[in-house]
């Protein structure tokens, strides 16, 4: 009688192994599909710094207001025209009080486009926030251009938008965060302060790409929602995050480009780390619903990133 006991025990351990290993292997193979799906779809993201990309995740364990922070992160990102990015980025947060730190982030970008390579640094993000009370935080800052994303290949031709480090322009970012719990409700505003100096005219080298000469961005507002579910060893996060730009996109300095006002909605899963005094962070993004034309550069079917913050002052 024991020994079918404990038979029957090894049989519920062995069906329960089973199980979770079905399981994983289907999370995995969701995951794999879902991406291969979203490269048939393309998404217009916010700026590859702006308001979209203030990062909302969970501090380490031990998260304090007089803990400076730092943070890298590497992502892989497909792009209009199968245009491949892969970006690396690093900054710190600092306190500055008790209720106010500032953050800075300095991208550097590859952009991979019919076997060439276009590197460079990206486009700055200085930000300021300021704890209201236990539940809502105030970021506000500037993101800051390195250069007038007019660059040029090899030969001289200036390179379409999409292959430039970066946006060209200065924008003003607002972002109130509400958090409480498991959850983060985020709603910013970017100001573009005037036009680029790129001179990008759609021709027989670059067919691919749109004309966006002394492209003029319309603002951008962001809806975003963050929702934290805990397994015994790791966080999950799920966001929603919705852009509407405000007004569509001008060339030539009045022209507007048709349909590229309205709202675009991206989905991202993310497994969270967090251990004593640092966490890593593995995200998977992708469209949900897409404008029509997007002229800025900043299409992409498909985000991963693996994202690495930790306490230096310890």
């Amino acid at each position: 009688m024991v020994h079918e006991y404990i038979l029957f025990v090894r049989f519920l351990q062995g069906s329960r192994l089973i199980l979770q290993q079905t399981i994983n292997m289907r999370v995995e193979l969701f995951l794999i599909l879902f991406f291969i799906y979203s490269a048939g779809c393309y998404s217009q993201g916010c700026s590859d710094a702006g308001v979209c990309s203030i990062h909302p995740g969970v501090q380490a364990e031990d998260s304090e207001v007089d803990v400076a922070y730092i943070f890298a992160s590497q992502t892989m990102e497909l792009g209009e025209q199968q245009v491949l990015y892969f970006h690396s980025t690093v900054g710190f947060t600092l306190p500055l009080s008790p209720r106010f730190n500032t953050t800075v982030s300095l991208p550097f970008r590859n952009a991979y486009f019919k076997q060439s390579w276009y590197s460079s640094l990206s486009d700055v993000l200085v930000l300021l926030s300021a704890d209201l009370n236990e539940n809502i935080i105030l970021s506000a800052g500037s993101k800051i251009p390195v250069g007038d994303a007019n660059n040029k290949d090899e030969e001289g031709d200036v390179l379409p938008m999409a292959l430039q480090p970066g946006l060209g322009t200065y924008d003003a970012i607002v972002l109130l965060r509400y958090q409480k719990n498991k959850w983060n409700v985020g709603f910013g505003y970017q100001y573009v302060f005037g036009q680029n100096e790129n001179t990008f005219i759609a021709n027989e080298k670059y067919p691919e790409f749109e004309t966006s000469y002394n492209l003029n961005r319309g603002d951008d507002l962001m809806l975003r929602y963050d929702r934290i579910f805990d397994t015994p060893k790791n966080k999950w996060q799920a966001s929603l995050i919705s852009s509407y730009r405000l007004g569509g996109d001008k060339i030539y300095g009045n022209k507007k480009v048709k349909d590229s006002e309205g709202l675009s909605l991206n989905l991202a899963i993310s497994l969270l780390k967090p251990q004593e005094h640092h966490q890593l962070e593995y995200m998977l993004a992708v469209p949900l619903l897409v404008r029509e034309a997007r002229v800025d550069g900043l299409t992409r079917s498909a985000i991963l990133s693996i994202r690495w913050s930790g306490a230096f002052n310890r």
